[in-house]
């Protein structure tokens, strides 16, 4: 059976589900309830100290792992959920059996897909932003574009979260999803994200080369901090690097992440999208990871 097919008519109903483990968590003692997701979506399987204490203790069991279970069918405020009838009904892998099965879907193909599918996609970022909560990147297959959303706990469990900015090729698997008429893809974890081919390293200019036709541009500086000056949704300062100074702003999100918080006279590092305000050049860096204290 597949996990979003089941339904409260399935009550009793004794079933397998193949898929990944999600989750592991203990809403209270005795009870340990497991989220698994295949192809199809998610359900929870409840293990109570019952089923522990007749059929033995459950093994360890952590999230990335494959799971083939089998139960009955049961509710819990009218969600289905898998009640295993004994703990050799667990059979626990390395890795999900069922990640294979999901096969890439193409980005025009992925404009007809119902909300709230769960998709496997193969793209190429050409933007890259952040946002309060996390990165946004523009995924381009050749055939259409779609949003790629990273929550901030997703982006930064990335071994190496830089090499999945312009330029990367990345097979993504998540739900789709739609935001102001949007579609967009987030994967749930980290492990969601394959790299196919890393971004090129970003290239280090001189402020004073930088141009106005350089807006959009992600680029990498160095230089030396001025004072910060706080506004409403951030701060900002200058930084000078011999060669001109420029604007550096911190939305708040990264601003109270940094540590330590910058200063006047800190040398710093700085990857971020150049933009133009007020016939000014700004650097925004997109995510902490974009800012570096005592670089060289």
């Amino acid at each position: 059976m597949k996990a979003k097919t089941l339904t409260p008519l399935d009550v009793g109903l004794r079933v397998r589900i193949v898929g990944e483990v999600r989750q592991v968590r203990t809403p209270y003692e005795g009870m340990t309830l497991i989220t698994v997701r295949d192809d199809s979506g998610e359900i929870a399987v409840a293990v109570d100290e019952t089923v522990t204490m007749l059929t033995g203790a459950l093994p360890e069991i952590v999230e990335g792992q494959g799971i083939d279970v089998v139960g009955a069918v049961s509710l819990y405020k009218d969600t289905p959920q898998l009640v295993p009838a004994s703990v050799a009904d667990i059979i626990l892998s390395a890795t999900p059996p069922a990640a294979a099965a999901v096969s890439v879907t193409s980005l025009s193909e992925a404009q007809n897909v119902t909300l709230g599918s769960w998709l496997r996609l193969q793209g190429r970022v050409v933007a890259m932003e952040g946002f309060k909560s996390g990165m946004k990147a523009t995924l381009d297959d050749g055939t259409g574009q779609i949003m790629l959303v990273l929550w901030d706990s997703v982006y930064t469990a990335l071994e190496n979260p830089l090499a999945v900015d312009v330029g990367a090729e990345v097979v993504v698997a998540g739900e789709l999803g739609s935001f102001e008429d949007e579609l967009q893809i987030v994967p749930e974890s980290f492990r969601d994200i394959t790299i196919v081919a890393p971004a090129s390293e970003i290239p280090w200019v001189a402020v004073g080369d930088l141009r106005t036709q350089d807006a959009g541009r992600v680029v990498r500086l160095r230089g030396v901090l001025g004072t910060p000056e706080g506004f409403s949704a951030g701060a900002k300062a200058l930084l000078d690097d011999g060669t001109g100074s420029i604007t550096v702003l911190l939305w708040t999100n990264i601003l109270t992440a940094l540590d330590p918080q910058p200063s006047e006279g800190q040398t710093v590092e700085v990857i971020g999208v150049i933009q133009e305000y007020r016939g000014e050049l700004e650097i925004l860096p997109r995510s902490t990871l974009d800012w570096r204290t005592g670089g060289h």
